[in-house]
């Protein structure tokens, strides 16, 4: 070693190079390139020796010092070097024995139970970005088996260090091995995907990591770790494969939904940010829409579907005229269908979700009535108002504004769509009646009864008295409604007399329908 510029230390300083490394890598692999393989099984030999004193390993795997002279002076340049174990990694007659070294040393460290991470991750340091690896298929074997018989922090640790230390030629067959570590341990889902994510693999290797990450999740014993399965299944996308894959993500998807497993929530939150997150990208967003509009009948869509729908509506106000005409068209051809809105309520959306969606699925349902004279869509709207206001995790505040919307639409909408309004509104009266705040809202509309048909006058009126008969606490409300009627009735025009009569007529049918014991319960609606 000295003839080559390695000036070993005996105390705690470290090691010393008198030359620059490359010089000294120079050096080695000139006076072994002359010798026989007999002198460098003693040098090896002389190496391991030294290193079986652990002050010594510990030094040869440190930086050393090149020093450009023996005495040291203020003018002595210390320039800091590679460890002795990276300076002979460079050494191609040594390279092999070196390897084998720090594997034996890795292997003894992970199978004692109170190693030092940071001494693993010292020696798994000396394989980083090596120039060159003679050997890199027995390198790579020997890794992924010292991966099976490592602790957890360890596994993490050389996971974190493959795509550093394997050339480029080894990582379709890593990727293959590491597909099928997914299936020993959840725990290690992560630093896996990590890992898969930052190797260079070929695209016929990447399908089919993506079909084995899939397939695990469709046995419904990766729900946890899909958010971070999702990093893998996107990236890497081009115009050729995403639709593929993204057919493949939504299969997966309407498996994950419709688990009842309370546990899962946050998972399920945590799988539509991810995908949100992506979809903001125009190749991604685009592709949805794709996969979503090229769906032939109704029975192949999934509830999933309106699930990803709202969710690219969400993602930007560019995207969401696109969303709501995919949802019209979709919905007069007979593709979307009210049953598949249940099902979505019934079982796909965790509390958080219907939060995050809520003004997106409002938006929807008010584009829906106010874009559209075909009774289908209008069906659907009002099947979609009624889902969410009556879903139980739509709170009072959320089902308050709701009915706000739904005034408005009401004064901003033409004869057609005012009755749909207030028939959905009719059909919720068993839900809005358990909150009186709600009624106090629908008291505004009395301030549009002239723009109404005499139906929807009637209608209107159906709507307040059944909140106001039998709720004491709401007497001020039935008073006010009372002024109402009295005002049409001792009007001198027609059209308001025959509004009156029509609101007294619904009116004593509540009072005479409504009994004592009812006094916190509205009577049972009765048709308009």
């Amino acid at each position: 070693m000295h003839d080559s510029g390695i000036k070993l230390s005996s105390n705690e300083d470290p090691n010393v190079l008198t030359q620059e490394q490359a010089l000294v890598v120079r050096d080695i692999d000139k006076l072994l390139e002359d010798d026989s393989n007999e002198c460098i099984d003693r040098f090896l030999q002389g190496f391991k020796i030294l290193i079986k004193k652990e002050r010594y390993l510990k030094k040869a795997l440190m930086p050393t010092l090149f020093k450009n002279s023996t005495n040291r002076t203020e003018s002595d340049v210390e320039i800091q070097q590679e460890s002795l174990f990276r300076i002979f990694l460079k050494v191609s007659r040594l390279q092999k024995e070196i390897i084998e070294i720090l594997m034996d040393e890795l292997t003894s460290t992970i199978t004692d139970e109170n190693h030092d991470v940071s001494r693993l991750r010292l020696l798994l340091g000396q394989l980083r970005y090596l120039p060159h690896i003679k050997d890199s298929e027995n390198l790579t074997t020997k890794l992924l088996d010292i991966i099976d018989v490592a602790s957890y922090p360890s596994q993490l640790e050389i996971l974190d260090s493959i795509p550093e230390i394997l050339p480029d030629s080894e990582y379709n067959e890593t990727a293959k091995e590491l597909g099928k570590m997914l299936d020993k341990n959840d725990n290690l889902s992560a630093a896996i995907i990590d890992c898969l994510n930052a190797l260079n693999l070929s695209p016929e290797i990447r399908a089919q990591i993506q079909d084995h990450v899939l397939a695990k999740i469709l046995t419904g014993t990766s729900t946890k770790i899909f958010p971070v399965f999702l990093d893998f299944l996107m990236a890497d996308l081009n115009a050729r494969t995403l639709p593929g894959t993204l057919v493949k993500i939504r299969n997966a998807l309407n498996t994950i939904m419709a688990s009842n497993n309370k546990e899962n929530e946050s998972c399920k939150v945590m799988i539509f940010n991810r995908l949100q997150k992506a979809a903001a990208l125009k190749l991604i967003s685009e592709s949805w829409l794709t996969v979503i509009s090229s769906i032939k009948t109704s029975t192949d869509h999934k509830p999933v579907d309106l699930l990803i729908l709202f969710m690219l509506h969400s993602c930007s106000k560019l995207k969401k005229r696109t969303v709501e005409a995919t949802f019209r068209k979709r919905i007069k051809d007979g593709q979307f269908k009210c049953a598949l809105l249940e099902q979505l309520f019934e079982k796909y959306l965790p509390q958080q979700l219907v939060r995050d969606y809520f003004t997106t699925i409002v938006e929807v349902a008010s584009s829906l009535l106010r874009c559209s004279n075909d009774h289908i869509v209008t069906e659907f709207a009002a099947t979609l108002f009624k889902l969410l206001f009556t879903h139980e995790h739509t709170d009072r505040t959320s089902r308050q504004e709701i009915l706000e919307n739904m005034i408005v639409f009401v004064g901003a909408s033409d004869q057609k769509n005012v009755n749909v309004v207030l028939n959905i509104i009719f059909d919720l009266l068993d839900e809005i009646a358990k909150t009186p705040n709600h009624a106090i809202i629908l008291m505004r509309l009395l301030e549009e009864l002239d723009r109404f048909e005499l139906k929807d006058v009637k209608l209107v009126f159906q709507i307040l008295c059944s909140l106001t008969c039998s709720d004491e606490s709401l007497l001020g409300l039935k008073e006010e409604i009372h002024m109402v009627v009295r005002k049409q009735l001792s009007s001198s025009k027609r059209q308001l007399k025959h509004r009156g009569i029509v609101s007294a007529v619904v009116m004593v049918k509540n009072i005479a329908t409504t009994t004592e014991d009812q006094s916190s319960v509205p009577p049972k609606k009765q048709p308009p």
